[in-house]
């Protein structure tokens, strides 16, 4: 079964990933060019908005997650079925491949 991933302006969740990781990697880039125990608010707010967005992210990444488990436990018996219906059958006596099923 195919999952919707939800997006956001016609950009796709990696997309958006990226994009969250790359302003990340800059924060951090700049936080490391600041004195010793000084950060800008406006860091503070650029890092609370990014730790917002990955949050959602993982929301989406284990209700995605969680649907895909939900879509294994309901095909596994049928894989289960059809793996044991083309497995070969040994004959008990001449220990063969029975033809007749």
């Amino acid at each position: 079964m195919a999952h919707d991933i939800p997006t956001d302006s016609g950009n796709s969740l990696p997309e958006r990933m990226t994009r969250q990781e790359q302003a990340f990697s800059q924060l951090m880039e700049r936080l490391g060019e600041l004195p010793a125990g000084y950060v800008l608010m406006a860091d503070l707010h650029e890092i609370k908005a990014i730790s917002t967005v990955l949050r959602e992210h993982m929301r989406t990444v284990d209700a995605t997650l969680d649907s895909l488990r939900q879509d294994f436990s309901t095909i596994r018996p049928v894989l289960a079925f059809f793996s044991a219906a083309a497995s070969p059958k040994l004959c008990p006596v001449t220990a063969t491949t029975c033809l007749s099923g």
